[in-house]
């Protein structure tokens, strides 16, 4: 057999290059935004926000846009991430950015909205809107939020076609970000152990549960993502650092109206007036952060073992376990980890203001069936039989050796050693082997051995014997040590060989 040295394997291929083109996202490219504007010889763009304004010419002195709602293709990209459970991909991605025939990884590096958390179980404050013990397993709730606080009130005023109906002066606070709503979210982490049958928790919760109870203020972020296609897309956070508030204000009660929050500083206020490229670009965010928040408002709870109640679409989310109805142990990682998909959606979009191909280095990859050679196969397979073949070799020595003799199988070699006249008288009529054969002649026992003769040969060596092929009766066992025709070295005849000499 063979050894497998050469075989045919499937083997990928690392390549380093250059990919280019490859979807990025640029959050300021909002900032300089004007839905006014078309520009020349390029596919009309989609910002992440629809606005209102108080001049849709935009000709009049101190006229503003501002804020009023998610645009409808951001809107559908963020439900697609809630409701696939990962980013909504790029068709075509793999071939796109890698090349044709390959795979593909890079880094790519934005900035954008995210949800900085902590987790408050352990000493909630006093300004949260709900406490720990409406939680289960003393309360009913096995989630609960509150994430609208002081949010951006819509609509501002009457509009028609996107314009206040009632014209200047506007209301001072028109289209003013004050402060960018915290999430404020409890819920119960179900685990797997019984509650003791004296608990008073054991006839409601066949399970032990633990309240816990996180927030989550927006900031700007840095990001850092793993992008790879095999040629599915998968995308691996490698580094997150949260930098400033998008609205640094905090909320304090309205005395005067309980239902209502106050902002302050004023001075940290967000206006469309007075800088409306950051507007714009907090306005980007904020459609994002309402995004998540649409998921994330309401409740679940279990007034009963037998039902849920649920009153939230967190339930059509990957943040809420179906099988038993209760959110992810890990919950406060997950709701960063939704808002992530939900960002990397954008990247599906080519017609989006904020989306910017760049070119990246990349490491391309591709999977092909080559032959490949082992030296260590080859070297075990051969050292096998070179071993085996020595010590045929050996054997072989010492064979000749103690024999006195080598010999091959040539005619001329047969022949010698097979001449005999007895075997002439007996082959007479026969000699070419033909059919009819004699079957005397095939019943006849030969053997090789020393001729028995009655005048012993004459040599250089004195007298030697003559081994040959011939009847069991006319020929002897050959000796050692015995004298014969064809050796090379002198012997010594024992007794036994002289009489088989002499027959």
């Amino acid at each position: 057999m063979s050894p497998a040295s050469l075989t045919s394997e499937i083997t990928a291929f690392e390549v380093p290059s250059r990919c280019p083109a490859v979807a990025n996202i640029n959050f300021a490219r909002e900032s300089d935004f004007n839905f006014r504007v078309m520009p020349d010889n390029e596919t009309r763009r989609e910002a992440l926000s629809y606005y209102n304004t108080t001049d849709v010419t935009g000709t009049k002195d101190g006229f503003f846009d501002y804020y009023d709602q998610p645009s409808k293709n951001v809107r559908r990209l963020g439900i697609s991430a809630a409701y696939l459970r990962r980013p909504q991909p790029r068709d075509q991605a793999a071939l796109s950015f890698c090349g044709e025939g390959w795979n593909c990884s890079y880094s790519i590096n934005f900035m954008g909205p995210g949800y900085k958390c902590e987790d408050l179980t352990d000493a909630p404050p006093d300004n949260a809107p709900f406490k720990l013990n409406q939680i289960a397993p003393e309360g009913n709730f096995t989630y609960l939020a509150d994430v609208d606080q002081d949010d951006y009130r819509s609509p501002q005023v009457d509009t028609l076609d996107g314009v206040p109906v009632e014209g200047p002066p506007y209301p001072a606070s028109l289209g003013v970000f004050e402060s960018e709503p915290t999430l404020w979210i409890g819920y119960a982490l179900q685990t797997n152990e019984s509650y003791p049958p004296d608990s008073p928790y054991a006839k409601k919760w066949k399970l032990v549960h633990i309240p816990k109870m996180f927030r989550c203020i927006m900031h700007h972020t840095n990001y850092t993502f793993n992008m790879t296609y095999r040629p599915s897309q998968v995308a691996n956070l490698t580094q997150r650092d949260f930098l400033t508030p998008v609205i640094d204000t905090h909320l304090t009660p309205n005395t005067d109206n309980t239902s209502d929050w106050i902002a302050s500083p004023s001075t940290n206020y967000i206006r469309p007036l007075s800088d409306p490229k950051l507007y714009k670009l907090t306005a980007a965010y904020h459609s994002m952060g309402a995004l998540l928040r649409s998921f994330l408002r309401g409740s679940v709870s279990k007034p009963t073992d037998v039902f849920v109640v649920t009153k939230s679409d967190i339930s059509e989310t990957r943040l809420m376990d179906t099988r038993t109805s209760h959110p992810s142990p890990n919950l406060m990682a997950d709701v960063q980890g939704l808002f992530e998909d939900m960002l990397l959606s954008l990247l599906s979009e080519p017609a989006l203001v904020v989306a910017q191909p760049q070119d990246v280095a990349c490491l391309k990859t591709r999977t092909l069936n080559v032959f490949r050679y082992y030296k260590r196969g080859l070297w075990y397979g051969y050292a096998i039989v070179i071993g085996i073949t020595f010590v045929f070799i050996l054997i072989g020595a010492w064979s000749i050796h103690q024999n006195g003799v080598a010999s091959d199988v040539l005619f001329s070699r047969i022949m010698v050693t097979t001449r005999n006249p007895t075997l002439d008288h007996l082959s007479v009529g026969a000699c070419l082997g033909g059919d009819p054969f004699p079957r005397e002649l095939t019943r006849t026992k030969l053997r090789f051995g020393v001729l028995r003769e009655e005048g012993p040969r004459e040599g250089p060596l004195g007298v030697v014997g003559h081994c040959c092929f011939g009847t069991v009766g006319e020929t002897g066992e050959i000796v050692k040590g015995g004298v014969y025709a064809g050796l090379r070295r002198r012997g010594v005849l024992g007794v036994e060989g002289k009489k088989d000499l002499l027959g």
